[in-house]
């Protein structure tokens, strides 16, 4: 086999390992792997193996390096932001629980629009540690398609706070999404009369 081939064969074996729960063969057969001679999309699907099967065998800190060394690397934003969510998972498993919730909320934070944002929100809702306001909470929700759960959390927003235009906005939005057009209709006119201009500038926005 040449250099290719047999990195390719080592890959699938290492795989197959990590399928079967048979981590100690994985790891050691992952970190013979030679990684600069990776493409960076293969290299970071290899090292996201290797830290599934250091989690399973209790191995965190090698883990956490393991994660480290994606995020050295790793420049999509979407995809830094999962691995950020591993990071915090990872931790939590490790007990940590307040390194797990300070990765988590920096997640929330700082890239709200990805999936990853609303599978750490959950996260910290269930550890008893979101710390946000609704209309923060709507918007990760909404992002994730989660438009029920965004509307309740909006709603309880307009009631603590008031009329905002953004709420009604995305509320409208939630509404439109789940077929209840009335509903929708109702938002943006709250929009359109009490906001006019937030109403113009939101909907270039959106376009």
């Amino acid at each position: 086999l040449d250099d290719a081939a047999a990195l390719d064969v080592q890959w699938r074996i290492a795989k197959a390992h990590v399928a079967l729960h048979e981590d100690a063969q994985a790891i050691e057969i992952l970190r013979a792997i030679a990684l600069p001679e990776l493409p960076a999309s293969q290299r970071a699907e290899l090292l996201e193996e290797l830290a599934i099967a250091q989690r399973r065998t209790q191995a965190i800190d090698d883990a956490l390096a393991t994660y480290n060394e994606i995020l050295a690397f790793a420049v999509n934003a979407p995809y830094r932001a999962l691995i950020r969510l591993r990071v915090g998972q990872a931790l939590r498993e490790a007990r940590r629980a307040d390194e797990a919730a300070a990765q988590f909320q920096a997640i929330v934070r700082e890239q709200p629009t990805t999936q990853a944002a609303y599978l750490a929100l959950t996260a910290l809702d269930e550890m008893g540690r979101a710390e946000m306001n609704d209309l923060a909470r709507a918007e990760i929700l909404y992002a994730a398609s989660q438009y029920e759960a965004a509307i309740v959390a909006l709603q309880r927003h307009l009631s603590a706070a008031g009329k905002d235009p953004q709420s009604y906005y995305t509320l409208g939005l939630c509404y439109q999404r789940t077929r209840q057009y009335e509903a929708a209709f109702a938002s943006f006119d709250v929009l359109i009369e009490d906001f006019p201009a937030h109403a113009l500038a939101l909907s270039g926005s959106a376009r």
